[in-house]
Protein backbone atom coordinates (compact mmCIF):
# COMPACT_ATOMS: atom_id res chain seq x y z
CA UNK A 1 0.00 0.00 0.00
CA UNK A 2 1.35 3.44 -0.98
CA UNK A 3 1.88 5.99 1.81
CA UNK A 4 -0.49 8.96 2.00
CA UNK A 5 0.78 12.14 0.47
CA UNK A 6 1.23 15.07 2.84
CA UNK A 7 -0.83 17.31 0.56
CA UNK A 8 -3.87 15.06 0.90
CA UNK A 9 -4.02 15.72 4.65
CA UNK A 10 -4.81 19.41 4.21
CA UNK A 11 -7.18 19.28 1.24
CA UNK A 12 -10.14 21.63 1.49
CA UNK A 13 -13.56 20.14 1.98
CA UNK A 14 -12.33 17.03 3.78
CA UNK A 15 -12.32 16.48 7.50
CA UNK A 16 -8.86 17.39 8.74
CA UNK A 17 -6.94 16.11 11.69
CA UNK A 18 -7.00 18.84 14.42
CA UNK A 19 -3.21 18.67 14.69
CA UNK A 20 -2.82 19.27 10.96
CA UNK A 21 -5.40 22.07 11.11
CA UNK A 22 -3.53 23.81 13.94
CA UNK A 23 -0.19 23.30 12.21
CA UNK A 24 -1.58 24.80 8.99
CA UNK A 25 -2.95 27.79 10.89
CA UNK A 26 0.40 28.43 12.60
CA UNK A 27 2.32 27.96 9.36
CA UNK A 28 0.16 30.44 7.45
CA UNK A 29 0.45 32.93 10.32
CA UNK A 30 4.25 32.60 10.26
CA UNK A 31 4.31 33.11 6.49
CA UNK A 32 2.26 36.31 6.81
CA UNK A 33 4.50 37.60 9.63
CA UNK A 34 7.62 36.91 7.56
CA UNK A 35 6.12 38.69 4.55
CA UNK A 36 5.32 41.72 6.71
CA UNK A 37 8.87 41.78 8.11
CA UNK A 38 10.34 41.66 4.61
CA UNK A 39 8.15 44.56 3.48
CA UNK A 40 9.13 46.62 6.53
CA UNK A 41 12.81 45.86 5.90
CA UNK A 42 12.44 46.93 2.27
CA UNK A 43 10.85 50.22 3.35
CA UNK A 44 13.56 50.85 5.96
CA UNK A 45 16.27 50.19 3.37
CA UNK A 46 14.72 52.60 0.90
CA UNK A 47 14.51 55.34 3.54
CA UNK A 48 18.31 55.14 4.01
CA UNK A 49 19.08 55.74 0.32
CA UNK A 50 20.06 59.39 0.72
CA UNK A 51 22.68 58.39 3.30
CA UNK A 52 24.49 56.10 0.86
CA UNK A 53 24.39 57.89 -2.49
CA UNK A 54 26.02 61.27 -3.14
CA UNK A 55 26.02 63.76 -6.01
CA UNK A 56 28.14 62.58 -8.90
CA UNK A 57 28.26 58.91 -7.85
CA UNK A 58 28.47 56.27 -10.55
CA UNK A 59 26.83 53.08 -9.35
CA UNK A 60 27.52 49.72 -10.99
CA UNK A 61 25.08 46.93 -10.17
CA UNK A 62 24.94 43.41 -11.50
CA UNK A 63 21.19 43.10 -11.53
CA UNK A 64 18.05 45.01 -10.76
CA UNK A 65 15.07 44.49 -8.46
CA UNK A 66 12.02 46.44 -7.37
CA UNK A 67 13.75 47.14 -4.06
CA UNK A 68 16.80 48.53 -5.84
CA UNK A 69 14.67 50.66 -8.16
CA UNK A 70 12.80 52.12 -5.19
CA UNK A 71 16.15 52.74 -3.46
CA UNK A 72 17.40 54.73 -6.47
CA UNK A 73 14.15 56.66 -6.78
CA UNK A 74 14.43 57.71 -3.16
CA UNK A 75 18.11 58.65 -3.55
CA UNK A 76 17.31 60.75 -6.64
CA UNK A 77 15.45 63.22 -4.42
CA UNK A 78 18.71 64.30 -2.79
CA UNK A 79 21.47 63.51 -5.32
CA UNK A 80 22.25 63.30 -9.02
CA UNK A 81 23.98 60.04 -9.95
CA UNK A 82 24.29 57.49 -12.72
CA UNK A 83 23.52 53.78 -12.59
CA UNK A 84 24.92 51.07 -14.83
CA UNK A 85 23.17 47.69 -14.74
CA UNK A 86 25.46 44.97 -16.11
CA UNK A 87 22.81 42.33 -16.52
CA UNK A 88 19.13 42.08 -15.88
CA UNK A 89 16.39 39.51 -16.21
CA UNK A 90 13.58 39.88 -18.73
CA UNK A 91 10.90 42.22 -17.56
CA UNK A 92 13.07 44.80 -15.80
Amino acid sequence: MAPKRAGSLITRGKKRDPVIKEFTKKLLNSIHETKDEIELSRDALTEKASEHINDGDLILTYGCSHTLINFFIEAKESAQFEVIVCETAPGF
